[in-house]
């Protein structure tokens, strides 16, 4: 395929099935049934005319009525920018595309519709509304068919009107303050909490951004308050989280952080876990063993958009990031693992 394309994302199912969707100004997805070497591409799934950062997940719940089903979820820029998601039962095939999930049809300013899955099958969108500011969150019981009303996440100190946030260590492309979302194994003690991770500006007023995350307890229904994560007091720019659940139900935390700078240009990768469902936070740890520069001097969209990263059975944390240190040939990627 000779195609511009982007947006990976990958995840295993409990067979150990592998599913990478992305997207080539379509929607796409591959899969690597477990034991097998091959790679199954999809042509276009009926995603919508335009559709745009996009992510999948899998249903992996035996008690799930949707055990083994696979949704990407989306927004159709082609059409003012409505959240959807595509459904497939078995993620080989018969995708269908839900309707628009967010309900301000007329003015649907929508990035990042990140989904999770709950222990019992419940499916939770959640995005960016950039023309509004707000992190918005909505839920599905069968499976993704139907959906009920939009929920305020969080309220954003950020002005994201502008679509793109240009700050000193990603001056050309910009940021976006996408939600990650992950959900707390069955059998943890914070069985079924939905969390969202994302950046915003210092609630102190300064103009810097730290990492911040929300928890839910009844569906999306109601949020606990913001829970900083990052532990420096420098005022340093930190962006692009990522949030694994572990199977202990352990919250991983990754991001970029420029707390080694004083110009605020250099990053590095750093982690930072809880063992209390998200209510505290270990000392952070740095990943990187060098620092990364893309302030003017790499590749003009900079970082990107987002990291990634998951957690093994056995509890191993992967991280993966852009990375332009030193040496290495414009942008790499680069990934570690690392076990609490």
């Amino acid at each position: 395929m000779n195609a511009f394309c982007y947006d990976p994302w990958l995840d295993f199912n409990s067979a150990g099935d592998l599913f990478f969707s992305y997207e080539c100004s379509d929607q796409r997805i591959a899969y690597r049934l477990h034991g097998s070497t091959t790679w199954v591409q999809s042509n276009s799934l009926p995603a919508g005319s335009f559709p745009d950062r996009d992510m999948v997940v899998t249903d992996d719940n035996p008690t799930s009525p949707f055990f083994g089903s696979v949704y990407i979820g989306y927004d159709d820029n082609g059409q003012s920018n409505r959240a959807h998601i595509m459904i497939s039962r078995n993620g080989q095939g018969g995708w269908v595309e839900s309707p628009g999930i967010d309900d301000s049809v007329s003015t649907s300013d929508v990035i990042g519709n990140n989904v999770a899955v709950g222990n019992d099958g419940t499916v939770y969108a959640t995005w960016e509304d950039y023309a509004h500011g707000f992190i918005k969150s909505d839920v599905s019981h069968d499976g993704g068919t139907t959906w009920t009303t939009d929920r305020i996440v969080t309220d954003f100190r950020l002005n994201t009107s502008g679509f793109f946030i240009f700050i000193p260590p990603q001056p050309q492309r910009g940021v976006l303050p996408m939600p990650m979302t992950d959900v707390a194994p069955a059998g943890t003690t914070f069985a079924n909490r939905l969390y969202v991770v994302y950046m915003d500006s210092d609630a102190d007023g300064s103009a810097n951004t730290n990492i911040y995350l929300r928890y839910s307890d009844d569906g999306g229904a109601t949020w606990s308050s913001e829970k900083e994560i990052n532990d420096d007091t420098t005022d340093a720019w930190h962006f692009f989280p990522t949030i694994s659940v572990a199977p202990n139900g352990t919250v991983g935390v990754s991001f970029y952080d420029t707390r080694r700078d004083p110009t605020g240009k250099k990053t590095d990768q750093f982690f930072s876990m809880s063992t209390d469902g998200g209510n505290t936070w270990s000392a952070n740890v740095r990943i990187t063993a060098a620092q990364s520069d893309e302030s003017g001097n790499g590749d003009a969209n900079d970082y990107g958009d987002y990291e990634g990263g998951d957690v093994s059975p056995a509890g191993w944390f992967a991280l993966v990031w852009a990375d332009s240190r030193p040496g290495t040939n414009a942008e790499d990627m680069v990934t570690s693992n690392f076990k609490p």
